[in-house]
């Protein structure tokens, strides 16, 4: 059963407009530079000080816009702060905001970290209680109560913690939520993560970052890659074109699939082997064969591993064409925005068949050359694009995939 994109919602720490993201992607600097100051003194002696976060004066109107809905930071939390907005562009741009009557929505929420500065918070406290408000802020299903209570979402929820498969697994989710529950008119799918000192230290102790403090996906002297952080949200709906909509689909969600390698807790399987099922399967439940895709929007890390295991399934599955089907990492750009990269991802591939720009790999100056795969870089490329392939993969091999259709009704 196909589902349609009929809203999008993004924060980054470049821009919160989907319609300008992929511009952003191309020609804006990079999402991510030299975090100092503040907490931040505390990554004095790390091999990698660079990620990206919401400049503050973002923050501060994601603040007054939560306040609108009723939410406070306190309550709500940094995380909180994106999705919510998030959730609310993509529901303005499908015609659900406000909410009209008789329509019933449901809720796929995904994060890794959720409100992670709660735990510092706690722990800053030193001996005695937690503070219940900041444990009650960390829980994850805090994050969708809240995005359920904010916008009168009745619609049955879920939260979805897949690592860094999490912005693409609520896509998934809600695909599925559309199949099980007959009266459901639409789903919203979103997802987002805070970058603080307590997460960047947990995240810099797998030694997968950039220690030159850049991410670059598939060139031949990547290092790793850089987090960042941010959210995304995308409305489905069951029709094309539901009674509620103010503009026609934006996409298809075509087919989804979902596996884990079951191989370690972090490191990853190079015979690829779970990733290779994972894009037949996908292809297979959007009745896709390898010819029909017109581009890959890679998962893309920058990491020696990721680049190397994903091109390894992409030439399994693409056979001879592996080597021509355009393919495009966001992450040198972007950063990795953890929870949030598959979600903000989708969105830049959703763009793309809208607008018929596919946006560069950033930073790729001497491709990898035993990475044989036709990586976009220079100004992007133009053309007709009709079939997207989206590949999100987290650590300890959860994976997840989506076959993307442009909307040509």
């Amino acid at each position: 059963m196909r589902s349609w994109i009929i809203g999008t919602g993004i924060v980054t720490a470049l821009t919160r407009d989907p319609r300008d993201l992929n511009r952003v992607i191309a020609e804006g600097p990079l999402g991510y530079g030299p975090l100092a100051g503040g907490e931040w003194e505390a990554l004095k002696g790390f091999r990698t000080t660079a990620g990206g976060t919401v400049p503050e004066e973002e923050t501060e109107a994601l603040v007054r816009s939560a306040a609108e809905l009723g939410f406070g930071l306190d309550e709500a939390g940094r995380c909180g702060l994106f999705i919510l907005s998030a959730v609310r562009d993509a529901l303005e741009e499908a015609g659900l905001y406000p909410l009209p009557g008789g329509v019933r929505v449901g809720l796929a929420a995904g994060t890794n970290f959720g409100n992670a500065d709660a735990i510092r918070e706690t722990a800053a406290r030193g001996e005695g209680a937690p503070d219940p408000a900041a444990v009650e802020r960390y829980l994850f299903g805090t994050l969708a109560e809240t995005a359920a209570r904010a916008f009168g979402l009745k619609g049955p929820r879920a939260v979805v913690s897949l690592s860094c498969a999490s912005g693409a697994a609520v896509v998934a989710q809600a695909a599925r939520m559309l199949e099980v529950y007959p009266d459901l008119d639409a789903v919203v799918a979103c997802s987002g993560d805070v970058l603080d000192v307590y997460v960047f230290s947990g995240l810099h102790s797998l030694r997968a970052m950039s220690p030159e403090n850049i991410c670059r996906p598939w060139d031949a002297n990547r290092k790793g890659t850089i987090f960042s952080e941010g959210a995304a949200a995308v409305v489905l709906a069951r029709e094309p074109k539901p009674s509620f909509a103010v503009r026609p689909p934006l996409a298809a969600v075509a087919g989804t699939y979902q596996n884990n390698d079951a191989f370690h807790l972090s490191a990853p399987d190079t015979s690829a082997r779970g990733i290779t099922a994972l894009i037949r399967g996908a292809l297979e439940a959007a009745g896709k064969e390898p010819a029909e895709v017109d581009f890959v929007n890679l998962h893309g890390t920058g990491t020696v591993y990721n680049d190397r295991i994903e091109t390894k399934a992409i030439e399994a599955v693409f056979g001879e064409r592996a080597a021509s089907v355009p393919v495009t990492s966001n992450k040198g750009a972007l950063g990795h925005l953890m929870g949030a990269a598959g979600l903000v991802e989708t969105v830049s591939a959703v763009r793309t068949l809208a607008d018929g720009f596919l946006p560069p790999t950033r930073n790729l100056e001497e491709q990898d050359p035993e990475l044989g795969l036709s990586v976009v870089t220079g100004e992007g490329l133009r053309g007709e694009f009709r079939t997207a392939l989206k590949n999100s993969f987290g650590i300890g091999g959860a994976n997840c995939c989506l076959v993307l259709e442009r909307f040509d009704g």
